[in-house]
């Protein structure tokens, strides 16, 4: 066979094109250059957030850093197919071209099955965090499993019986089609599981509403593989494959951006009440709300409260007073900061599951549980004076 023919007949009057540079092609590159763009700053804000801010981040930030990796590595698969005749028609493709496109057909669809798995497993690691309860972290263990075992079988399977080059394209489609129903499905569990949680939350609605949201975010890039599946679906006997497989990797590409975009934008509320305090307080609220918020919302924090200043300071120590320098803190190990441990988390939202209970009693339950072992703040008084920006707390201590 002529490795310069191309690979399907041109329609009439067309003539084959082996070397252009398409607006279809075009159109990926700016898509891409715009949604990882976009990506890549708010994956930096969140660094900036777990590290700067929040002073220690955990495995879902690697996760996000992992993806966005992957992501990277998608586009440079694409540019190195686009040569090979992907976003041309198939009669502007010879069999040159088409042999090396099949050759990138592997590593184009591993380097898109990871990162939507390392979002989804980021964020069922996040849900693992906001909520103690048991059933609910067992229903995160299963949908975690639940992500990450088929791509593993499509890995292999791409890498082996399924790889095009051995011209088994039947296993291919077989690979995709049941690739879209379990990433469909993992979706939607993520974007139900918050559902009961927040319904318990013992906070305002406007607080509730954005709760909710933040946490639906990560989910809700599922409308991109829905639509890539009807996509597929209908294609499935069309010829023009290097064209199609285009249309669709757009699709992919807004799936993987927007998925590292909602899922940064999820936990950048320390960041927003931190730099941007006017929007903080309509999305959020003002205030603190007890020991589980950000040391950024509570350390030194200024609130206007019935038309006063109010200062608020957060004292933690360990118990017999072992820390060196007479610093207050207790200085954590890096590898304890990495994995969550020894913060208070912004998104331990204080009531789930107690909805009956007032959210004072439950802020001391809490921080009894968190502080064991540490000085604990046992009762305080305000003293404060009208028309004055300062006040005074005297605090007594626990130390048992």
């Amino acid at each position: 066979m002529d490795p310069l023919a191309p690979v399907a007949p041109p329609p009439d009057g067309v003539v084959p094109d082996f070397h252009s540079f398409t607006s279809h092609q075009l159109e990926l590159c700016i898509i891409f250059a715009v949604t990882f763009s976009a990506a890549t700053l708010l994956v930096g804000a969140r660094l900036y957030t777990g590290f700067c801010l929040v002073k220690g981040s955990a495995w879902d930030a690697l996760l996000v850093v992992i993806s966005w990796c992957f992501s990277a590595g998608f586009f440079v698969a694409i540019v190195i197919i686009l040569p090979a005749g992907f976003g041309r028609h198939i009669w502007d493709v010879n069999q040159e071209q088409f042999a090396a496109f099949l050759r990138m057909v592997p590593v184009l669809a591993v380097t898109y099955l990871w990162p939507p798995t390392c979002v989804k497993l980021s964020l069922a690691i996040i849900y693992y965090r906001i909520n103690p309860n048991m059933v609910f972290r067992y229903c995160g263990h299963c949908v975690a499993a639940f992500t990450i075992t088929p791509t593993v079988v499509y890995t292999v399977l791409l890498l082996g019986p399924c790889n095009p080059q051995k011209g088994n394209l039947q296993c291919l489609n077989s690979v995709t089609i049941s690739q879209m129903a379990t990433n469909i499905s993992s979706d939607l569990l993520l974007l139900a599981m918050p559902i009961p949680m927040t319904l318990k939350l013992n906070m305002p609605k406007r607080q509730k509403l954005t709760v909710a949201a933040l946490l639906a975010l990560s989910s809700s890039c599922v409308v991109f593989p829905i639509i890539r599946a009807g996509y597929i679906q209908s294609w499935v006997s069309n010829v023009d494959v290097t064209y199609n497989q285009a249309t669709v990797t757009i699709l992919a590409i807004l799936e993987l951006n927007i998925g590292l975009i909602c899922n940064s934008m999820a936990m950048l509320r320390p960041f927003v009440r931190q730099h941007m305090p006017r929007l903080g307080e309509k999305l959020f609220g003002s205030g603190v709300t007890g020991p589980s918020s950000h040391p950024s919302d509570n350390s030194n924090s200024r609130s206007r409260i019935a038309g006063r200043d109010r200062t608020q300071t957060t004292v933690t120590a360990a118990a017999g007073g072992g820390g060196g320098g007479g610093g207050g803190s207790t200085r954590v190990p890096f590898h304890e900061r990495w994995a969550g441990r020894g913060r208070s988390d912004n998104y331990m939202l204080h009531s789930i599951g107690k909805s009956g209970m007032p959210p004072s009693d439950m802020a001391v339950l809490e921080a009894q549980q968190e502080n064991h072992g540490k000085i604990q703040i046992t009762s305080e008084i305000e003293v404060s004076k009208s028309g004055e920006s300062s006040s005074e707390r005297r605090i007594m201590y626990d130390s048992s």
